[in-house]
């Protein structure tokens, strides 16, 4: 369902059952965790497995199945299927053989998206090339922070208003008496908010904001 909850939704807006259901509420939240992915999220295509460290050394020996990617420190791999999980699915690996250049897209059997590796099911030889797609952020995922879930609550709410407010009249009279409608007031606040949301997210991304990772040289 995403990063927020109905819960959230309806915790931050005056929008009741009678203005929108739970169920429509859930399929705003389930459609819109792309949206919000594509805002957090970094997409790498095609990076080669290379040396990292002494801890990540990324051996293509025959025997190491285990690989980390070049942006591991405070990042957390991303979801890229928008399925609200970070798994398999979120990560493409493909081994080129140097002798034939033959490429085949390798299976990996498991993900720790916080420690940014990928474990393939089988070891590759010595010799080939390992290539990965994937995607990362700055913004845990899997366990969604604060902000992450208010721009997931925000965005879902204007979609929400704009979903209730379509096809309103914008003037009723009653007799002599005539009441303005501002069409969509809710969804440009609940937007607007959302807006303010991500940019405080970017941020973060981008080393700043109101706190950062503390670097301790050991």
């Amino acid at each position: 369902m995403g990063y927020a909850t109905v819960e959230d939704i309806r915790l931050l807006t005056n929008l009741s059952t009678t203005d929108i259901s739970d169920a429509d509420l859930s399929s705003l939240l389930d459609r819109t965790i792309g949206e919000i992915n594509s805002k957090i999220n970094v997409h790498v295509i095609r990076e080669r497995i290379l040396y990292i460290d002494n801890v990540r050394q990324n051996k293509i020996d025959g025997s190491n199945t285990t690989y980390y990617v070049n942006n591991w420190n405070g990042c957390f791999l991303g979801d890229t299927d928008d399925d609200s999980e970070v798994g398999t699915g979120d990560i493409t690996v493909y081994q080129v053989d140097s002798s034939t250049n033959t490429e085949t897209q390798l299976t990996v059997s498991s993900v720790d998206y916080d420690d940014c590796s990928f474990t393939l099911s089988s070891a590759p030889s010595s010799g080939v090339k390992l290539y990965v797609t994937y995607a990362y952020t700055k913004i845990n995922p899997v366990t969604p922070e604060g902000l992450l879930i208010l721009a997931h609550a925000w965005l879902v709410a204007s979609y929400a208003y704009l979903k209730r407010d379509t096809g309103t009249a914008n003037n009723v009279r009653f007799g002599r008496t005539s009441i303005s409608r501002k069409i969509s007031e809710g969804h440009t606040t609940a937007y607007n908010k959302y807006k303010m949301v991500l940019n405080e997210i970017n941020n973060i991304n981008m080393g700043g904001g109101s706190w950062i990772e503390s670097k301790v040289k050991i």
